[in-house]
């Protein structure tokens, strides 16, 4: 019995150290969450506030500008920051390309309207007699050289006709050497003479027969070509 009695006081007296403990815990908890208040006077004053930041402003809105012909910017009329409204003029381009371009342009105008002008008019009288007169000049030099280019043709073609005249024997069994023909081919159109040689009373003892591109009875020499 004893020792149960000891043993229960010694549980009892943990229960109320533990009981104790958590009472002074939650005192001083309530005392930490107590509020420290700070009284003072209202007056009134301007409220000034100094801000120092740093970045980069943007606006809300841009426009890109554009103008409809390049050149030079002479004169900028508004600075940054001012209120513009519709029409006002931003920039300035100078105009002296486009001044040489009009000065060109009416240059140009004046020499086609003395152009019109000369020939609404129609040529002068000494004008015209130099025109005729190098009409005339350039016919009679036209004509020349026609004549010239002429005669170069017919040379050629009698040329073209003289080279490589042959002479045939239409006999399978001639064994006589082919004579050589030379000269000047005068006849004004191509093709082929026939010659059918005979004894007769010439005096070289023969005479042929031409057939051809010309026709007739003819005497043989032996003694000229």
């Amino acid at each position: 019995m004893k020792k149960l009695f000891m043993s229960r006081s010694l549980y009892v007296g943990i229960a109320i150290l533990i009981v104790i403990g958590v009472v002074l815990m939650a005192l001083g908890v309530g005392r930490q969450k107590e509020a420290t208040l700070v009284t003072t006077t209202v007056e009134t004053g301007s409220v000034r506030q100094l801000v120092s930041v740093s970045g980069i402003a943007e606006a809300e809105q841009t426009a890109e500008l554009a103008f409809p012909t390049s050149g030079i910017v002479s004169a900028v009329n508004v600075n940054q920051g001012d209120v513009v409204t519709e029409g006002t003029i931003l920039v300035t381009l100078s105009a002296d390309a486009l001044l040489a371009d009009r000065a060109d342009a009416v240059a140009a105008l004046t020499r086609a309207v003395a152009t019109r002008d000369e020939l609404l008019a129609g040529p002068q009288t000494e004008a015209r007699a130099a025109t005729a007169e190098s009409i005339s000049l350039k016919n009679t030099s036209l004509n020349t050289i026609q004549a010239t280019q002429a005669d170069l043709v017919a040379n050629a073609r009698r040329t073209l006709l003289s080279s490589g005249l042959t002479a045939t024997s239409d006999d399978p069994e001639e064994e006589s050497v082919a004579p050589i023909i030379s000269g000047t081919y005068t006849c004004d159109e191509e093709g082929t003479y026939i010659m059918d040689m005979y004894s007769s009373g010439a005096n070289s003892g023969y005479s042929f027969r031409l057939s051809g591109l010309e026709t007739g009875t003819f005497n043989a020499s032996v003694e000229q070509a």
